[in-house]
């Protein structure tokens, strides 16, 4: 699968609804077996994260939703590769415990770890490596060009 943004969440930042700079996100760790897609009410349409029937969220030991910390959001502005990139703090799962599954996927969702999945608004998918937890720390790295990124493909 394809890492990609939510429409709702990149209107609301398009219209100023959200500011990246200090809105709440969480991280949530999911399961390869979850029916997320690019296209459709199960993927990119979905509003809410309650919507997002096809989740299959990571339940090994340990393992429980991130807030990223506001405090650690940046954007910056890369002329040379047209685009805008937004970053944050990396996350790190301590003692991490198997599931039944791999994890395959992060999706960051705007609101906190606290809030209900109703009114929690997607943000991104992002399709990464599989890996199982081994009771090990694991840290999210995120890469050096930002979580997401606002591409400019018409520039010239």
């Amino acid at each position: 699968m394809a890492s990609f943004w939510y429409h709702r969440a990149g209107r609301d930042a398009a219209k100023g609804d959200v500011d990246l700079d200090t809105a709440p996100v969480t991280v949530v760790l999911v399961g390869t077996n979850n029916t997320i897609s690019v296209g459709g009410a199960n993927g990119a349409d979905a509003a809410t994260v309650s919507l997002l029937t096809g989740l299959q969220e990571y339940t090994g030991a340990n393992y429980a939703r991130k807030n990223l910390l506001s405090t650690g959001h940046a954007i910056a502005q890369d002329d040379a590769n047209n685009r805008t990139e937004w970053d944050s703090t990396d996350v790190v799962y301590t003692n991490l415990g198997s599931d039944s599954r791999q994890c395959g996927g992060i999706l960051l969702y705007l609101g906190s770890s606290s809030d209900n999945d109703t009114d929690n608004v997607p943000l991104a998918y992002l399709d990464i490596t599989a890996f199982n937890g081994n009771t090990g720390n694991v840290s999210v790295s995120w890469g050096g060009q930002g979580i997401l990124q606002y591409v400019n493909t018409n520039a010239p």
